[in-house]
């Protein structure tokens, strides 16, 4: 595995090897996977040692600033009085130790953040294996893919405990596992196929499989404009895109509004409003409340 940092990652080191043996263990007679099943879950544990890190850092910078202020780090150097700050005589110093004592909450939450870190990996592994052959037949992939490596999707936040994986195939091509209901993400997609605009107003949908509660989707790499009019073309498509998610929105609000009144007039048995049509292009009317 590679850390970041190696005194910050002897926190959490002990809990990452146990999740890797554990899943080791599990995903055994899985043929989709590498040859060396260590090797890739240590990858995946190298990933997750990222967002621990990102959880320790500012705790660990408190206790090193409380340190020197007490003038207990020796050094000339920041990074001497960093080193200082865990090593000292060749062993680990005491205010160093302290910190899993000072801050078990910060350490319990490490823990759950690895154990579902791992837990999630399973899931998607097993998810995958269930829908291997679908997931080939949709994406176009050759008959005899594997997954080479699995990462964390860095703009990905958890949601239940689980979080969007970044999959690279054997055939140099990558899918994302989202672990949410995608079903929404069709419908908005073949509403904006409907939609059907000219260039440089057509809006384009990522290729995605939606399952019951989870799905993947084609990973599409971030691509530089590279020149003015890619730039322009791009921003059309941002207004394009607004004007139809606030088109959606003013749909559903309607909607909302049309069952609350039809509440309120059963409720009290009057009808309190009324309706004025507003006119736009096409002759479509949008209907307002007064």
């Amino acid at each position: 595995m590679h850390f970041k940092d190696a005194f910050r990652a002897q926190y959490y080191l002990s809990s990452l090897e146990r999740e890797i043996a554990c899943a080791n263990a599990n995903i055994a007679l899985l043929p989709f996977l590498p040859r060396e099943r260590e090797s890739f879950l240590c990858d995946f544990g190298s990933a997750v040692a990222e967002e621990l890190d990102q959880i320790l850092l500012p705790v660990v910078a408190h206790e090193i600033h409380i340190a020197k202020q007490a003038g207990i780090l020796k050094g000339n150097t920041p990074s001497a009085r960093y080193l200082n700050f865990f090593i000292q005589e060749g062993t680990y110093t005491a205010h160093a130790r302290s910190i899993t004592e000072k801050y078990p909450f910060l350490f319990e939450m490490i823990d759950g953040v690895i154990k579902a870190s791992f837990l999630n990996l399973l899931l998607c592994l097993k998810r995958f294996n269930l829908d291997y052959n679908e997931i080939r037949e949709h994406f176009n992939l050759p008959a005899s893919y594997s997954i080479q490596k699995i990462k964390i999707l860095s703009s990905s936040d958890r949601h239940r405990d689980q979080q969007a994986l970044l999959i690279e195939l054997s055939n140099k091509s990558t899918l994302i596992y989202k672990p949410v209901d995608l079903r929404p993400d069709g419908l908005f997609a073949q509403f904006i196929h409907a939609m059907d605009f000219s260039e440089p107003f057509n809006l384009w949908s990522r290729k995605q499989l939606a399952k019951e509660g989870y799905g993947w989707l084609d990973y599409v790499p971030v691509q530089e404009c590279q020149s003015l009019d890619d730039v322009k073309a791009y921003y059309k498509r941002m207004g394009v895109l607004l004007a139809v998610c606030d088109a959606l929105t003013l749909m559903v609000i309607a909607k909302i509004s049309w069952l609350m009144l039809l509440f309120l007039y059963f409720w009290t048995g009057k009808l309190c409003f009324k309706i004025t049509p507003c006119r736009f292009p096409k002759e479509k009317a949008l209907y307002r409340l007064i």
